[in-house]
C-alpha cells in the first residue's frame, strides 16, 4: 500500500512546516510496518495526512500533527522537541492521540475507546484517518502471523474507537464506513454485520465538516 504520487504531492502542498516531514522521517527511521511488504513506517503518517486533505483538511498545524501523531508512542522523541519546533497546539494533538506505553496492551486498547468521546475536533480528524489507513492496510497487507480472528478483532475494536466520533466529520465518516465494508468483506463477515454496526451511528447529513469549524476546541 505505497503512497501514490498524488497523495505525496497534495500532502507536501499543504505543509506549512516542510521540516515536519523530515522531523518525522528522522524519528521513524528504520521502522517498518508489520505486514509482509514491510513498508517503511513513514508511509503511514503520510497517508493519514493525505486522507485528511482529500476529506477537506486545510489547517496546517493539524496536518503537521498528523505527520507526527505516532512519535511519542512509537519513538523516543521527547515531547519538548515537538513543542519547540512546531508549537503547543501540535504537541497537544499528538499527546491526545498517544497511548500510555506503561499500560498493558489490553488496557491501552480500552483506553482508546474510553477517551474517544473526549477527543478534540482536531484529534478526531487524525484518529479517524489513522483507523482508515490501518484498516486499509489490514485488508491489503495484514501483519505477519495475524490469524483471521485477530484481524476481525482489530476491525471490531477500530469501530468501537471511532463510533463516538461519528457525525463530527462527515466526509471521514463516509470513508471510514466504506473502508469497514471493504475490510469486513475481505474478512468474510456478512454484509448485514457491518450494516448493523453503523445503523445507529450514521453521520448527520447536516453536520459541518469544515476543518476550520471548531478545530481548536479542546
Amino acid at each position: 500500500m505505497t503512497l501514490s504520487c498524488e497523495e505525496a504531492s497534495i500532502t507536501e502542498q499543504w505543509m506549512q512546516h516542510p521540516s515536519a516531514l523530515a522531523f518525522a522521517t528522522h524519528w521513524h527511521a528504520g521502522q517498518r510496518r508489520k505486514g509482509k511488504k514491510a513498508e517503511p513506517y513513514m508511509e503511514h503518517p503520510l497517508r493519514v495526512a493525505a486522507c485528511m486533505i482529500r476529506c477537506g483538511a486545510r489547517d496546517q498545524q493539524l496536518l503537521t500533527a498528523a505527520l507526527l501523531h505516532d512519535l511519542l508512542e512509537d519513538t523516543p522523541c521527547p515531547p519538548e522537541r515537538i513543542r519547540e519546533q512546531f508549537g503547543v497546539q501540535v504537541l497537544h494533538w499528538v499527546l491526545e492521540l498517544s497511548d500510555r506505553k506503561e499500560l498493558l496492551k489490553a488496557e491501552r486498547k480500552q483506553q482508546q475507546i474510553d477517551r474517544s468521546p473526549l477527543l478534540s475536533q482536531g484529534a478526531s480528524w487524525i484518529r479517524i484517518a489513522d483507523k482508515i489507513d490501518n484498516l486499509s492496510n489490514l485488508a491489503e497487507d495484514p501483519p505477519l502471523g495475524w490469524s483471521l480472528q485477530r484481524q476481525r478483532e482489530y476491525l471490531f475494536w477500530s469501530i468501537r474507537v471511532v463510533q463516538p466520533l461519528q457525525g463530527r466529520i462527515p466526509p471521514l465518516d463516509q470513508l471510514f464506513q466504506q473502508t469497514c465494508y471493504t475490510t469486513a468483506k475481505g474478512l468474510r463477515l456478512p454484509e448485514t454485520w457491518i450494516q448493523q454496526r453503523f445503523s445507529h451511528t450514521a453521520a448527520s447529513p447536516t453536520g459541518s465538516h469544515s476543518v476550520h469549524a471548531g478545530i481548536r476546541s479542546r
